[in-house]
């Protein structure tokens, strides 16, 4: 590196001791509440929803009775 490089890099103090943000504080804190966007929610809902449907097939294949043979028809000739 050279040192003109070196010497526009902040510190680590510098870097500390300026401000968190420099926009809009009300925003930013509004989003970090904010954890999960529509479409994240929107994902884990149709996973929640998959996950139930082979959780229902799953309990009708392993507890149904067995279905009854499909009588076979015997061909007319």
């Amino acid at each position: 590196m050279s040192s003109s490089t070196e010497a526009t890099e902040p510190t680590a103090e510098e870097i500390v001791a300026g401000p968190a943000v420099t926009g809009d504080l009300h925003g930013e804190l509004s989003r970090a509440a904010r954890p999960f966007s529509r479409t994240t929610r929107v994902l884990a809902g149709l996973v929640v929803l998959a996950a139930v449907f082979a959780a229902g097939a799953w309990t009708h294949a392993a507890f149904a009775p067995a279905s009854a043979p499909v009588p076979v028809r015997q061909a007319v000739r």
